[in-house]
């Protein structure tokens, strides 16, 4: 079940109207449920199979919007899609490993679409493995994608969406570096074709969904994992990529070409309570306007505890944006700022019981 519920003011009041601006209410409500099956079995030695299967159904879509003038849009709409898929694990050597795998989905939308994935995993060395990856995937588009229309206020009805798919081709180097440390390496190159975006129609300036141009991104990420011990477990990273438009070269929008991550895990009192420390660097962002957006620095931290009093039982309180920083992402076509300011300091508290 999901809900959404949102209220946005318009300055579009007819002339000499008392209202100086207009509360558009915008709403949606989307039930399903599903179910899935799998079976593993392991074959002649060498070969771990994999065969499954799910179903889902889409029982409620309903989308409305209306203000004080009228109602836009008012539509309930449903969906299914089932899926099979089948992997083989083949154990070539005691050091290589290939691994097989082909997914067919089926979407009442769209129709089928088929897609592969192969892995190679070769350990040359104990404390080292190489991988090559290959597959493609999709994104079905989404009810809000397919049928949101407010009745040509701001934005039309997309038509017919096509999926996005991507095809995905990926290197990885694991090495243990000592008892407790481990580096990981990994080059990436993605194509990205059909990208559903949000545009404005010059023919009527209204907002529009549609499928625009294909793109590329190519990456090299570099991470090293710690896991000691005395209970301390720590992980930093570095990504730098690159995110193209494949037809002109164009960088695209809001996407960070370098990203840092540190996260640190430590014990306070045992098993009891434990604190989380978590940086995040994101370098500047390209707008739609064609500016940037400035960088971003982040810190969160975490208190967990894991009461003996309550087997299953798990608390946790964090703070997000710790130093309150101030900071944006660039918006969007809908947006009428071109760049959208971000929370300042968060508090949460969380509670999970597990049985």
């Amino acid at each position: 079940w999901y809900d959404y519920y949102g209220e946005y003011p318009f300055d579009y009041a007819d002339p000499g109207d008392p209202l100086d601006y207009v509360i558009n209410k915008d709403d949606a409500e989307g039930k399903w449920w599903g179910t899935e099956a799998q079976l593993i079995q392991q074959l002649f030695e060498r070969h771990r199979v994999t065969l499954g299967g799910e179903y889902r159904a889409s029982i409620k879509q309903e989308q409305r919007n209306r203000d004080v003038y009228g109602t836009y849009l008012d539509i309930d709409t449903d969906d299914y899609v089932w899926a099979l898929h089948a992997q083989d694990e083949f154990r070539l050597r005691d050091n290589l490993i290939l691994s097989a795998g082909i997914r067919y989905d089926y979407f009442d939308t769209f129709g089928g679409t088929t897609n592969p994935r192969l892995a190679l995993i070769w350990s040359p060395w104990q404390q080292t493995t190489l991988k090559a990856i290959y597959g493609t995937a999709f994104r079905a588009p989404s009810a809000y994608e397919l049928y949101y229309d407010d009745d040509g206020e701001t934005q039309k009805a997309a038509g017919d969406l096509d999926p996005e798919e991507i095809q995905t081709y990926e290197l990885i180097l694991e090495q243990q570096l000592s008892q407790g440390l481990r580096g990981v390496a990994s080059v990436y190159h993605n194509t990205i074709d059909d990208l559903i975006v949000l545009d404005t129609d010059p023919s009527d300036n209204l907002l529009v969904l549609k499928n625009q141009g294909d793109a590329k991104v190519t990456g090299v990420e570099l991470e090293l994992l710690g896991n000691w011990e005395n209970g301390f477990r720590g992980d930093l990273s570095y990504t730098y990529q690159t995110a193209e438009n494949d037809s002109n070269g164009s960088r695209l929008v809001n996407y960070p070409s370098h990203m840092v991550k540190f996260n640190l895990i430590a014990p306070l009192i045992g098993d009891d309570l434990g604190a989380g420390l978590e940086w995040q660097y994101e370098s500047p962002r390209k707008t739609l306007a064609g500016e940037r957006s400035d960088a971003v620095y982040l810190t969160n931290l975490t208190l967990l505890s894991q009461p003996r009093w309550i087997p299953g039982l798990t608390l946790s309180a964090g703070v997000y944006n710790l130093f309150d920083e101030n900071y944006a992402h660039p918006g969007s076509e809908e947006h009428e700022q071109d760049l959208l300011e971000q929370d300042d300091r968060t508090y949460r508290v969380k509670l999970q019981y597990a049985f």
